[in-house]
């Protein structure tokens, strides 16, 4: 079986139920930031809201083809979700935690991401 028969019959599934009875799946969206101490904070927030526009954001999410963590519901209907294979990254961000796990986003969860 070539390349292309292994991707053809293969399938995506979110990540079991254990023990805590509830989901524990990472995911790894790509944030937009501006740092604090950029000379432009403004022009940053605006093209961050640009980026964010259906137009432009649609268009980001078709290219990656459903392979991209969206947190906003308004890009539910995509139609890169109406293949099956990929709904399961299209609820992502409400099922899975955050890089802290179940503690606290701070610095210490950064730095055990980090190491």
């Amino acid at each position: 079986m070539n390349s292309t028969g292994i991707a053809e019959d293969m399938d995506f599934g979110p990540y079991p139920i254990g023990p805590v009875g509830k989901p524990t799946e990472l995911s790894n969206p790509s944030p937009l930031l501006a740092m604090a101490y950029t000379k432009y904070p403004q022009v940053c927030k605006a093209l961050m809201a640009f980026m964010m526009e259906a137009d432009q954001f649609n268009n980001w999410l078709e290219a990656a083809r459903g392979y991209l963590i969206h947190s906003l519901n308004a890009y539910n209907a995509n139609p890169v979700w109406d293949d099956p294979k990929r709904i399961v990254f299209r609820d992502l961000a409400k099922r899975s935690l955050t890089d802290a796990g179940l503690g606290s986003v701070g610095e210490k969860a950064a730095a055990a991401i980090a190491d």
